[in-house]
């Protein structure tokens, strides 16, 4: 199987076909296609071997080999899509390419393998499979001999390997929830609001789906956190999403942020549970569409100390 790279105007009219093709099985997603703007990655995923797996408002696209992890991915995604489309008024169909390092590679795809990246506001790339690499980065980044999230017995890899597919998809859950913040007007004057709405959004699936990994997820966070931020630590202002693109050197910076817009998040949920999605897009609309610093800080006095110590330019 190979992933080709042809010129940049016949690789994103093939790619936004292959997008449209997935989402044509959401009547009510049909008409979203022609709102997303092209894609800011050239991810050339186009071959004539690529299978797919449709799901309501969702789709896993993926090669031979992967149909494992493409399935139990796509019954996460129509969970994930059903809750972010009961809270937003326009849908938000949402489709994973599933690649392995060598597709990675050849694809020459931006960022670190086994991190998941955008490749358009309602696509990611993600990883088709844990290897050796993958669980020398997650041991690496969280200073652990073995990694957490191990659910059973993989079909494919190792169990360790396979903990590492689950860490990834704590972040491609946040990945999805950022497609439904910019459509269900959740951002803000800063990126930063933003990006803790979209974890706010993630959390709560969370909460209502997997009640039992909240600590553990918590746990991962708050390592990440501790081990990521040392010395001179960036305030939340100077927060990039392009971060996760920029390669090796970044990735920790950008876990770091990660990281704390979850703990950010859990302040939220902590005060309104289930409803703080509903909340925040109603302090949104108050606002004209926009959410507003002052307004979050009102609403949630804890959320101080945290704006404070990692927002202060």
């Amino acid at each position: 199987m190979s992933i080709y790279a042809g010129a940049r105007s016949r690789r994103w009219s093939r790619l936004w076909w292959a997008v449209g093709s997935l989402l044509l099985a959401a009547p009510s997603a049909r008409s979203q296609v022609e709102l997303i703007e092209p894609p800011p990655l050239p991810p050339a995923l186009v071959s004539p071997t690529l299978l797919s797996l449709d799901g309501r408002g969702c789709a896993v696209r993926f090669f031979a080999g992967s149909l494992d992890r493409a399935h139990h991915l796509l019954r996460r995604l129509e969970l994930v899509t059903a809750e972010l489309n009961r809270w937003s008024d326009v849908p938000v169909p949402t489709a994973v390419y599933l690649v392995n390092r060598e597709e990675w590679l050849q694809a020459q795809l931006p960022g670190v393998y086994g991190i998941p990246i955008r490749a358009g506001p309602t696509s990611v790339i993600a990883a088709a499979q844990g290897d050796p690499e993958t669980v020398r980065m997650w041991t690496s980044l969280l200073g652990v001999a073995e990694l957490p999230m191990v659910f059973g017995t993989p079909i494919q890899g190792t169990a360790q390997e396979a903990a590492t597919l689950a860490l990834g998809d704590v972040l491609l859950q946040v990945e999805t929830a950022r497609g439904f913040v910019q459509r269900a007007g959740l951002l803000g004057s800063e990126v930063w609001i933003g990006e803790l709405a979209a974890h706010v959004s993630a959390l709560v699936i969370f909460r209502l789906h997997e009640p039992t990994r909240l600590g553990e997820i918590g746990a991962t966070f708050d390592r990440l956190a501790d081990r990521l931020g040392g010395g001179g630590t960036p305030a939340l202002r100077g927060f990039r999403p392009n971060l996760v693109q920029e390669g090796t050197e970044q990735i920790e910076a950008w876990l770091w942020f990660q990281a704390r817009f979850h703990q950010g998040a859990r302040i939220l949920v902590e005060r309104d549970g289930k409803n703080t999605v509903a909340k925040l897009q109603k302090l949104s609309r108050r606002a004209g569409g926009t959410l507003r610093e002052e307004d979050l800080r009102e609403r949630y006095p804890d959320l101080r100390a945290w704006l404070e110590s990692s927002v202060v330019p």
